[in-house]
């Protein structure tokens, strides 16, 4: 269980929150504004933009997982981590995202609350509104388990 924690705490909030965020912010920045200027319009105007922003960004995290996980084993678990231990660490990673990504659920169920009739006609918005905190919500801790699991064995 104290390895799960520390893992949770080196890799969950160093690499994958706090380098995973200041990456993603840097290499999002430089995408929108590429993509503004051949667009002619920011790219979280357009479905497809902020899909591809959230797929470069969930990379990123991943990446930052990656480096964090390779480094905890030579530092910190030389012989691994029991499943057990990486379950903990997922676990509280899943409320560290589910911390992130409600209130941008809540605005989207806001703005279905306040505007059903609309939605009524045009479910596919709906969907597409959705699916991008949902995604984040369920990959990035299936991420997080997977390459923990890989490269923690």
């Amino acid at each position: 269980m104290k390895n799960g924690i520390k893992h949770f705490f080196f890799v969950g909030v160093g690499f994958a929150l706090i380098g995973g965020w200041i990456f993603t912010v840097i290499v999002n920045t430089v995408l929108g504004n590429l993509l503004q200027m051949i667009l002619s319009a920011p790219p979280t105007k357009f479905y497809l933009g902020s899909l591809f922003l959230t797929v470069v960004s969930i990379s990123l995290i991943g990446s930052c997982e990656i480096i964090g996980n390779r480094l905890f084993r030579r530092r910190l678990a030389p012989t691994g981590l029991r499943f057990s231990s990486i379950l903990i660490s997922m676990l509280l990673f899943t409320v560290l995202v589910i911390g992130f990504v409600s209130p941008e659920l809540s605005q989207v169920l806001t703005q279905y609350a306040n505007n059903t009739h609309y939605f009524y006609h045009h479910g596919s918005e709906m969907l597409m509104v959705l699916s991008l905190p949902v995604a984040r919500l369920v990959l990035l801790p299936g991420l997080y388990f997977v390459i923990a699991r890989w490269t923690l064995r």
